[in-house]
């Protein structure tokens, strides 16, 4: 087969798929689909050295495949000699403010970490319905914040515990609520990562995560103060990182097997797609929570995209053709995919931890 009738092989589906005015037509489209996948991955070596080379081992080259940098912007030395953050109540409308950004809802568990005299907690339980727990090492502030609780009416829905929040497991949360200091924060980056399920939200006032780039931000409106302050907001990644074996099958029924490596750096995600000595780039990498998008470039101008939910070491999704004869729509095939992951293969997404 010669390199002009592959070309014209691969772009056959778009053409046909285009006009489904019959059934026969759309089948052909569906034979000429499941080989345009076989041949659109394995053509890579055709396209030559079109595609780059990604080096997956360190988190610094991934950011810079984004044109993006880790910054480090805080002075880590803020604060007091304490082992612990001094008690600084956040100001009740920025309270309102971080339930507003973190979209509590009545089927959240909203933790805050040094809960002081337990607003936080109670805020969200009363604005949102949600169920709050609050994590404090000082006794007095402890049972203040269980007192209000009742007063307020929220008890049943709120807890206090007298602990260190370093000590406690936080995988029930899914929203954090966080006010504490640079230093503090830090310490506390890879227990985030770790234990918070994908998709948690955390909030934090005035003070970032060194070297975890946020999601969003936004500055807060405060009157009880003179400082305004800025809220600081993430989504806890799923860890994808490591060897994953996929197959995904047509809708005729023919499966086709791949290598899927993937290099992780908190929510930053570069990978290939291996299919024996050949590899493909991936393309538009996006993860929010446990939802990890990509695309993979095929000749014809046109893509795959492909769209799965991670849970563990298990992935599932789908993949939808998109090219200039679909005018840039995705077409109506829909292709299952499923990969399961090595787990030595598995690394930290926090640098910190490699």
């Amino acid at each position: 087969m010669t390199k002009s009738h592959l070309f014209m092989l691969l772009k056959t589906p778009a053409l046909l798929l285009a006009d489904p005015g019959s059934a026969n037509r759309r089948f052909v489209g569906q034979l000429a689909l499941a080989a345009w996948f076989l041949f659109g991955v394995s053509a890579i070596e055709l396209l030559a050295q079109t595609s780059p080379t990604i080096d997956f081992s360190t988190c610094t080259e991934i950011t810079a495949a984004d044109g993006e940098e880790i910054e480090y912007e805080f002075d880590q030395t803020l604060g007091t000699s304490q082992e612990i953050d001094p008690f600084g109540p956040t100001p009740h409308e920025v309270v309102a403010q971080m339930i507003k950004m973190a979209k509590v809802t009545k089927d959240d568990v909203v933790y805050d970490l040094g809960s002081g005299d337990g607003r936080i907690p109670i805020a969200a339980a009363k604005q949102a319905g949600a169920r709050g727990v609050g994590i404090e090492l000082r006794s007095e502030l402890v049972e203040e914040s269980r007192e209000t609780a009742e007063q307020e009416g929220v008890a049943d829905r709120v807890k206090f515990f007298e602990a260190d929040f370093f000590e406690k497991d936080l995988s029930e949360a899914t929203v954090v609520l966080l006010y504490l200091y640079p230093r503090t924060l830090l310490g506390l980056r890879s227990k985030l990562l770790s234990e918070l399920p994908p998709g948690a939200r955390i909030v934090a006032y005035n003070y970032g995560i060194e070297g975890w780039p946020r999601d969003d931000e936004r500055p807060v409106d405060n009157a009880e103060t003179y400082f305004n302050g800025i809220l600081y907001y993430w989504v806890v990644p799923a860890n994808v990182s490591g060897s994953w074996k996929g197959t995904i099958e047509t809708e005729l029924g023919e499966t086709h097997s791949f290598t899927l490596q993937l290099s992780q750096c908190f929510q930053k995600v570069n990978g290939k797609v291996l299919r024996g000595e050949r590899e493909m780039a991936l393309k538009d990498v996006r993860l929010r929570g446990d939802r990890l998008h990509f695309s993979l470039d095929l000749p014809g101008d046109e893509s795959l995209q492909l769209v799965a939910t991670a849970d563990g070491h298990q992935m599932k999704g789908h993949a939808r053709r998109a090219g200039p004869d679909t005018q840039g729509q995705l077409s109506e095939t829909r292709i299952q995919w499923q990969a399961k992951r090595d787990p030595a293969t598995k690394t930290s997404i926090d640098p910190a931890q490699n």
